[in-house]
């Protein structure tokens, strides 16, 4: 096991692209520096304070419940301050990619839900998008969006929003197995047909898969379909910041071949393309 390991990280250096080595990094840096997510509290709540709703009465979704954000509970779509603080450290650590000296790293949100995160990622510096599946989340992440224009919150026309299905049109879904207690089960089911059919999420923001080098999904959706998503259509070197929320009995034997894991936590999972 211990050989295999160092035979890993001896193809990730040669490849050159890879980021991070150190399989706890993301967490250790945490540990030591809470910049990162407290600021990321702070903007929820001058957001939250001037009237940005990140918190709905009640589940956004039929059979859903509350999450935690920042402190308050959110809905479908949230993202607690630990993930964004792990999300703003990686961020630093993208800079220092020569690739981003005259560009923004373009960030894509795979369930976009209310959009705070998003925003906030217009306020590390990415170069913002989102999709979101749900049709009152989305509504309500549209009326978030200009009102936080309007107060000043995020810059004027940076943040992009789009309704429908992240998979692309012509995506084969594979069903995730029949789990107790999977609260989404029913609402994807419901819209993925009408979604892949009958949206262009894509077309809207203007942007293909394979323009964006971060995408981040807290899960809703089964890791395989995820996983394959950023195999086949991400571009090579791009990275999938994937929050574990379920058990759907993903192995490495599962994971696509042209994909590896750069960092590896309880509920986070930082992978990267290479080929």
């Amino acid at each position: 096991m211990f050989l295999k390991r160092i035979v890993l990280l001896i193809k990730m250096v040669a490849q050159e692209i890879v980021l991070t080595q150190n399989p706890r990094w993301l967490d250790n840096r945490l540990k030591g520096d809470q910049e990162h997510w407290l600021k990321y509290i702070e903007f929820i709540d001058r957001a939250v304070g001037a009237g940005v709703r990140f918190v709905v009465d009640g589940p956004c979704v039929s059979g859903t419940e509350g999450m935690w954000i920042g402190g308050k509970c959110g809905v479908h779509g949230s993202c607690n301050s630990a993930f964004v603080g792990m999300l703003g450290i990686f961020y630093d650590r993208l800079l220092q990619n020569g690739d981003y000296k005259y560009r923004r790293p373009a960030f894509l949100d795979l369930g976009s839900g209310l959009g705070q995160l998003v925003f906030y990622a217009e306020r590390m510096g990415f170069e913002p998008f989102g999709i979101e599946l749900c049709d009152k989340c989305y509504t309500i992440s549209q009326e978030n969006l200009s009102l936080a224009e309007q107060l000043g919150i995020i810059a004027q026309n940076q943040v992009k929003l789009a309704r429908g299905n992240f998979f692309p049109n012509g995506f084969t879904l594979k069903k995730r197995l029949e789990e107790e207690g999977d609260e989404f089960r029913g609402i994807l089911s419901r819209h993925h047909s009408e979604c892949v059919s009958n949206t262009n999420p894509y077309k809207e923001l203007g942007k293909e898969p394979t323009d964006f080098d971060v995408f981040f999904h807290y899960q809703v959706e089964n890791m395989k379909n995820v996983l394959r998503f950023f195999a086949d259509y991400a571009r090579v070197g791009a990275i999938l910041f994937f929050i574990k929320t379920m058990r759907d009995y993903f192995t490495l034997e599962d994971q696509p071949k042209n994909v590896i894991i750069l960092d590896k936590e309880e509920e986070v999972n930082l992978y990267q393309k290479i080929k």
